[in-house]
């Protein structure tokens, strides 16, 4: 089953890079997939990326960007959107 995981950043979205590399949130996800969203309507749309690419399974979880290690942190826990 293909897992996709959507990254909603609460926190730090207005100094967010556009094009950042989420390899290593990938890993440590242990997703197929992942994206990131810091509106609603970014978040439909992360929703329908990920079916669009195959994902039997869609979570959502909320994130935080920290500028100065220019990283992206998961925070909390996921919540299934679908699958």
């Amino acid at each position: 089953m293909k897992k996709g995981i959507i990254l909603y950043v609460a926190e730090g979205r207005e100094e967010l890079d556009e094009w950042m590399d989420l390899s290593a949130e990938k890993k440590r996800l242990e997703a197929d997939d992942v994206c990131l969203a810091t509106s609603e309507s970014e978040l439909a749309y992360g929703w329908w990326y990920m079916l669009t690419r195959g994902m039997q399974q869609i979570s959502c979880l909320r994130a935080s960007y920290d500028l100065v290690a220019s990283s992206i942190r998961a925070e909390g826990r996921p919540f299934r959107l679908c699958g």
